[in-house]
């Protein structure tokens, strides 16, 4: 009797478990969302998962260049690569806009007039900057030219191409142009770029007067003639003494230019004879610097009333490139001289303009270039 009560209670509680168990699963099945078909063919190994996962990391890719490829119209250039901090709350393009891929940026297009996206180590990606060649036509600089110098920091520059990374005192343009390396002061371009020359003005230009006199104490009758130069003040300062036709004389000592011995040439000694028999006694002259827009040739009668006036105009220059950059030195109109740091080149200021310090110059017999005056600084610090 005792063992049919053990079993009873025993069969009992199995189910009871066995009750509880079955409305567990109830409940989890009525809870759990039937699947609309079970497609035992999408079940993949780990290897094909993987590569699932990189075509679709690289179709967010191409879909964030697409999304990228059209949006505003693009600012001026000097605006659409100011960092955005820096940007004074213009409305700017990103040029690191994905974290994966951050040498991909937005640069305007003026022919589409929207901002594209450039990949910058792409050989074939669209250049940012254009360098103007000494012809006048522009040459695009490939973006891996700033890269393969250390210069990446500064591509997004607008001023890239005006920048001077190794301070030689030639622009990364001008670098470029003439294949010499940006980021070393020793690898330079020519003196002459293109119409650029290397050299500027320095304060006004400086003119001195001199006057010629033919002396009556000359000897006519032995064909010489003694000519002295006079200062502004009047004094004599150089007194030249029987010359001869033919003979070379100057305004001073120097070897060359303006002050040069040799600047005039004394062409003949003659004379004429008034109604009243009265000589006077002249010499024909040739003025070797024409550029000082003196007469080239002139007479000059003896005599102290009779006095011609000559010029020489001096102007000082000041080196801007090279390893003399900041050198200065003192010119005359028409005399050669050497740039210091630059060899084999010889130049000759050839105009001093009417502006006080604008001049051109010949470089190695070359055609005339300008050179433009030091830049002056505003009291504000602004150029």
């Amino acid at each position: 009797m005792a063992d049919s009560s053990n079993t009873g209670r025993n069969f009992l509680l199995v189910g009871i478990v066995l009750g509880v168990g079955a409305a567990a699963a109830g409940v989890y099945v009525l809870n759990t969302p039937e699947p609309e078909s079970l497609d035992v063919t999408h079940i993949v190994s780990d290897s094909e998962k993987a590569a699932a996962l990189t075509q679709e990391a690289s179709q967010m890719k191409e879909n964030a260049l697409t999304e990228r490829r059209l949006v505003d119209a693009a600012p001026p250039l000097e605006v659409a690569f100011i960092p955005r901090d820096k940007a004074k709350g213009k409305k700017v393009p990103r040029y690191t806009p994905l974290f994966f891929a951050p040498d991909i940026w937005q640069v305007p297009d003026a022919a589409q007039k929207k901002n594209v996206a450039v990949d910058l180590l792409a050989a074939d990606s669209k250049p940012i900057h254009t360098a103007i060649l000494p012809d006048g036509s522009s040459k695009p600089v490939p973006n891996g030219w700033f890269y393969s110098y250390g210069l990446e920091s500064s591509i997004c520059a607008a001023d890239a191409l005006q920048q001077d990374p190794d301070s030689d005192g030639f622009t990364n343009s001008e670098e470029f142009i003439a294949g010499s390396d940006p980021s070393d002061a020793s690898s330079m371009p020519p003196f002459v770029v293109g119409s650029t020359v290397k050299i500027e003005t320095v304060g006004d230009k400086h003119v001195q007067t001199f006057s010629l006199e033919l002396s009556t104490a000359s000897y006519f009758d032995e064909n010489t003639a003694n000519i002295s130069v006079f200062s502004e003040n009047g004094q004599r300062v150089l007194q030249h003494k029987e010359l001869k036709a033919g003979d070379h004389f100057g305004l001073g000592d120097a070897t060359s230019g303006p002050m040069d011995k040799n600047r005039f040439t004394l062409e003949k000694i003659d004379k004429s004879t008034d109604q009243d028999g009265i000589a006077t006694y002249f010499v024909h002259l040739n003025d070797a610097y024409t550029a000082l827009n003196d007469s080239k040739q002139f007479d000059l009668k003896a005599g102290s009333r009779n006095r011609h006036v000559v010029r020489d105009t001096s102007v000082k220059i000041r080196v801007i490139a090279g390893p003399e950059k900041g050198k200065e030195l003192t010119v005359q109109l028409g005399q050669q001289f050497a740039v210091p740091g630059f060899k084999d080149t010889s130049c000759v200021v050839t105009d001093a303009g009417k502006k006080k310090t604008q001049v051109k110059v010949s470089v190695n017999g070359g055609p005339e270039l300008s050179v433009s005056p030091e830049k002056t600084v505003a009291p504000s610090g602004k150029e």
